[in-house]
């Protein structure tokens, strides 16, 4: 029961700063800037599903090749390897896919093609 209600407490207070950071984001950007910025996160997002999960995984196998103890170095150098291996072979599809983003784009979106922040001088 306590683990049900730390979690729905933790679900209630994220949804409360969800709806603060929204409303302050809508303040500061206004309604259109902030549509941009919703839709540029979700572009991001779907980016991330190229991934496949194979980033995520690399935490837990590490762990699981150090829990077992026997080899550590050899383990964690073919886990790494691997998943380097992986990477290499998904970056190509993980490119097309950014690409495809940034062609199709629709002219109304042009301000997330902006090359740099209003806010950031260099």
């Amino acid at each position: 029961m306590r683990g049900l209600g730390a979690g729905l407490f933790s679900q209630v207070i994220l949804a409360f700063i969800g709806l603060w950071v929204a409303r302050f984001l809508l303040q500061r950007l206004g309604q259109s800037q902030y549509g941009l910025w919703l839709v540029g996160m979700q572009l991001l997002a779907y980016l991330a599903l190229t991934d496949l999960g194979v980033v995520a995984l690399l935490p837990r196998e590490v762990a699981y090749a150090t829990g077992r103890g026997q080899n550590k170095g050899d383990d964690l150098q073919n886990i790494v390897a691997e998943t380097a291996r992986i990477i290499l072979w998904q970056l190509p599809i993980v490119m097309l896919v950014a690409a495809a983003f940034w062609i199709f784009l629709p002219s109304s979106w042009e301000p997330l093609r902006a090359r740099r922040c209003r806010g950031i001088r260099r």
